[in-house]
């Protein structure tokens, strides 16, 4: 009779850890998954990212992590499969969210803001106009330094126009702003002169 020693017990593998340290992410960016196995006879893991893209990560060890760039949109359910030597199998998933990547937003600037008429009469129409180099141009606002109203759009080629009712020297400043917050400015001086006296015809009295 030969005895054989007791076969060490095998219990079925069981997940106790499998966390993502991103949940949301952008195209491009990189996810680090930690993986925690319970097995007395352990054989792999592997992790299915379930983008369509590339293979699968493996691994032998039940203590382990893994890391993995998502290089497309889309809301993607990232599965660990753990298996025992016995071929048993036990599974749990991630869920990942891939935004698009955001397009590229460079700070505003202001190309062109100008006047018409820099040296006006009171009431006389003066008009402005505005170019903006931004590609995610909010809007633009221009205050007219007397007071009265403020011209907003959301164009970044437009104009404004104003009439001054009062004498005097007036910084009419443009503000442009972008999806950021980010905002620029430039400014345009104007004199307002007094409104010239009506000058009659030339009469013969005597």
């Amino acid at each position: 009779i030969v005895v054989k020693p007791e076969e060490p017990k095998c219990t079925a593998p069981a997940i106790s850890e499998f966390t993502a340290n991103k949940h949301e992410i952008t195209v491009g960016d990189g996810v680090d998954f930690k993986i925690d196995i319970n097995s007395d006879c352990f054989k792999k893991w592997i992790i299915w990212f379930n983008d369509g893209l590339q293979q699968p990560a493996t691994g032998t060890n039940t203590h382990d992590k893994a890391w993995y760039r998502f290089t497309r949109a889309g809301t993607f359910i990232v599965t660990l499969v753990a298996q025992d030597e016995q071929g048993r199998t036990v599974k749990a998933t991630v869920k990942i969210v891939v935004k698009p990547e955001e397009p590229k937003c460079a700070a505003p600037a202001i190309s062109e803001f100008t006047a018409n008429n820099k040296e006006v009469t009171i009431g006389e129409k003066v008009d402005f106009t505005i170019k903006i180099d931004s590609d995610c141009f909010e809007k633009w606002t221009v205050d007219f330094g007397d007071d009265t109203r403020q011209a907003t759009g959301k164009d970044t080629k437009d104009k404004a126009w104003h009439k001054f009712e009062q004498v005097g020297t007036f910084v009419v400043k443009l503000t442009a702003v972008d999806a950021k917050d980010r905002t620029v400015k430039e400014a345009v001086r104007i004199v307002v002169k007094p409104e010239k006296p009506k000058c009659a015809a030339p009469a013969i009295s005597e």
